[in-house]
C-alpha cells in the first residue's frame, strides 16, 4: 500500500495530491491525483485559499476548507478539502492535499491529520529542493476548531 492509497482510504477521499507550490516562479507541480492539468495545475496551486493561507501566515496547521472564513477567501475553496502542509516558505508550500465530495471533514480527522503530519513530512521531505532551505516542521497541536 503507497502513502496516497493509505490517505484515500483512511479518509474516504476522492482524491489525495501531493503538491509542491513554487511561489517564486512557475516550478509548481502535484505528485499523484492532480486537481488540474499539469499546465494550469500553478495557476490553481498559487491561488487556491488553503495554500495562500499557508502562505500569508506561515502556519503548519492542518486546515479544512471549512475552517477559512468567508472573508479571508474561504468561499473560493473546494468542498471537501483537508490540507496538511508539510513545508512553508519564502519560495515555496509544500502540502497534502485530501478530497472529497462529502461528507465535510470533521474534527476528528482533522486531528488525525496532525498525528499524520510528521511521518507524511518524513516520507515526502526527499522531493524537496534541499534540506537546508526545505526543512518539513510540524506545529504543536494546541486545539482544535470547532466542528
Amino acid at each position: 500500500m503507497t502513502a496516497t492509497s493509505f490517505l484515500r482510504e483512511a479518509f474516504q477521499a476522492d482524491r489525495v495530491g501531493i503538491w509542491h507550490v513554487d511561489l517564486a516562479g512557475a516550478g509548481s507541480y502535484c505528485l499523484a491525483d492532480p486537481p488540474a492539468p499539469p499546465e494550469a495545475f500553478h495557476d490553481y496551486a498559487v491561488r487556491h485559499p488553503l495554500v495562500r493561507r499557508f502562505r500569508d501566515t506561515g502556519s503548519l496547521a492542518p486546515l479544512r476548507d471549512s475552517d477559512l472564513s468567508a472573508g479571508a477567501g474561504g468561499a473560493d475553496a473546494r468542498p471537501g478539502t483537508l490540507a496538511i502542509p508539510l513545508a512553508v516558505g519564502d519560495e515555496h508550500v509544500r502540502v497534502v492535499s485530501i478530497s472529497r465530495v462529502s461528507p465535510a471533514f470533521s474534527t476528528r480527522e482533522l486531528l488525525l491529520a496532525g498525528h499524520l503530519q510528521p511521518v507524511l513530512a518524513g516520507i515526502w521531505r526527499v522531493n524537496g529542493p534541499s534540506t537546508e532551505v526545505d526543512e518539513p516542521v510540524t506545529a504543536p497541536y494546541e486545539g482544535l476548531p470547532p466542528d
